[in-house]
């Protein structure tokens, strides 16, 4: 975004950028800045009137999940079972709550899985199919299944595709027994 001036053909007194920068595993906010601050520095020498000022406000490090975890593996299981085929496993070009999952609490996270067309997200003309959404909602189940350790046939959760309410103590049960297995 780039902001500056009061009209056009007048050169601002000043002027203002800022952009979102996507961040790949293994870049730092200290490298980050470095490299940014040496560009700002290599302008401002070969223009003596520039006086530019980099503020970082908010700093997003990379996610990656290894495709042995538990959560991926249901994934894909799920979707194999439904698609008839398995996704690629792929590097996700956007911005997801997976990094204070993941990152700050520890979490293994898949960034994004789900329906759609990525060029469509956040577009004038952007929606799901409703097939889509349904095929979606069939490996969610599936895979929350897998991970909790369920099978297709058994008589609590899973039936036909379809999880039926478990009392809440069961899924803090689950949920204690995985935390407490892997953490």
């Amino acid at each position: 975004m780039v902001q500056g001036g009061v009209f056009y053909g007048i050169c601002p007194g000043l002027g203002e950028f800022a952009c979102d920068i996507r961040t790949l595993p293994g870049m730092t906010q200290e490298a980050m800045e470095n490299d940014l601050q040496n560009f700002l520095d290599f302008a401002m020498s070969e223009d003596p009137e520039l006086n530019a000022e980099l503020v970082f406000e908010t700093w997003v490090g990379a996610t990656e999940i290894s495709p042995e975890e538990p959560v991926v593996g249901a994934l894909l299981t799920a979707s194999q079972e439904v698609l008839g085929s398995t996704p690629r496993l792929e590097a996700f070009p956007g911005a997801t709550d997976a990094p204070h999952f993941q990152v700050t609490a520890g979490i293994p996270t898949v960034a994004a899985f789900g329906p759609g067309l990525l060029p469509l997200a956040h577009s004038p003309n952007e929606y799901l199919e409703i097939a889509s959404v349904a095929k979606s909602m069939r490996i969610y189940a599936l895979a929350t299944a897998q991970f909790l350790g369920q099978s297709p046939g058994s008589s609590v959760g899973l039936h036909k595709g379809v999880l039926r309410p478990l009392p809440r103590s069961v899924h803090r049960r689950r949920l204690r027994r995985y935390v407490r297995a892997r953490y």
